[in-house]
């Protein structure tokens, strides 16, 4: 009889408390964001209170609400290259997250420039380079969308393993490059460790990136589907994003307001989620038109978001310099030698006058 009480007891027990579920932004070799808010979000029982402890140290709390959700806000502190362990706990259970640093985090989103991973097959005979300098393990990069392990291409769906990787010669090969070398460079001109949160997709649209929210709270409905293929920026705390995007949208034929009017509703959502007006927003590219022939009502659409914003300012040039002009002599993953700034300049400024001439 006892025996049974003792079961039935566990039984009822179980069903009362569910059990503690942090999101997956949390995990092993995370990089919190340097002297700023982050938060930990979850879901547990409703009511319990959950902690976070960074090192044994508490640096916030939270109650859960009526259907268990949770979001615990704290600040960790300055830069640290001191691995730790953060602890989330509900009172009745804990999980821990070891080898956890704190210094900078960004996000790296869009199609697929921001995607292309280092092992593509596309890199084949250049990325041998690259992988002789992968081991930076105070670098660490969560991908988000689930990737096929045979062909490298994401699925678009959420990674149901996905976690934070250190960056070393394994982990790498499916590492967006993009942000594999923003982080090297962020890290060695910043001397502090590096967090790169990748949310991208080939082929993807702009809407594909709103939420069913944004769209509703604006009223905008030229076209934009408003699916949100993964929102990432909700959960994490970041310093900004970088954005690579605009091909697809390029050739849908939706009209020449479409990407002057989807954009900024992106730059809103990410700030708003971020809880930071000023988030800053690096569009690594520019949507391309179908056509450039004015006779034909396509004219490119960075002239018609110039009409929207004057003083918008994009960032572009005319491709990259060819791998005969770089240190390390191919495309990727370096720097334009000394000796050939003279030559690259003088066919940047007829980049800049051809570009000139079309009004922009």
């Amino acid at each position: 009889m006892k025996k049974l009480l003792a079961v039935l007891c566990s039984v009822f027990t179980s069903a009362l408390f569910a059990a503690l579920v942090v999101d997956p932004s949390m995990s092993d070799n995370c990089v919190l964001l340097q002297n700023a808010e982050n938060i930990v979000t979850g879901k547990t029982t409703a009511g319990l209170t959950v902690t976070v402890k960074l090192g044994g140290t508490q640096l916030g709390s939270a109650t859960a609400g009526s259907d268990g959700a949770f979001t615990v806000a704290f600040n960790p502190g300055a830069a640290s290259f001191t691995a730790r362990t953060v602890e989330v706990s509900d009172g009745s259970e804990t999980k821990s997250f070891g080898n956890v640093l704190v210094g900078e985090v960004w996000l790296v989103s869009g199609q697929s420039n921001a995607q292309y991973w280092l092992g593509w097959k596309d890199f084949a005979g250049i990325n041998q380079e690259w992988f002789a300098d992968v081991d930076y393990p105070n670098c660490r990069m969560y991908t988000i969308l689930k990737t096929d392990s045979d062909s490298g291409n994401p699925s678009g769906t959420l990674d149901p393993n996905r976690c934070w990787k250190v960056f070393n010669l394994e982990n790498s090969k499916y590492f967006s490059a993009i942000g594999f070398f923003f982080a090297k460079e962020l890290y060695k001109g910043q001397n502090v460790p590096v967090g790169i949160i990748v949310a991208a997709q080939g082929g993807s649209g702009i809407n594909e990136w709103l939420t069913e929210e944004t769209v509703k709270a604006t009223g905008f409905t030229s076209g934009l589907a408003g699916t949100s293929r993964v929102e990432p920026d909700s959960r994490v705390r970041t310093r900004g994003v970088l954005w690579y995007q605009g091909e697809t949208d390029g050739f849908t034929g939706q009209g020449q307001t479409y990407y002057q009017n989807a954009l900024p509703l992106l730059i809103n959502q990410w700030r708003e989620k971020q809880e930071n007006p000023n988030y800053p927003v690096l569009l690594m590219s520019f949507p391309q038109s179908v056509s450039y022939d004015a006779s034909e009502g396509r004219y490119p659409a960075i002239r018609e978001a110039q009409k929207v914003n004057p003083s918008i300012f994009f960032f572009s040039s005319p491709g990259s310099a060819p791998g005969w002009m770089k240190e390390n002599g191919t495309m990727c993953g370096s720097r334009l030698r000394s000796d050939m700034y003279g030559t690259y300049a003088d066919y940047i400024v007829k980049f800049i006058q051809a570009y000139a001439q079309e009004g922009i």
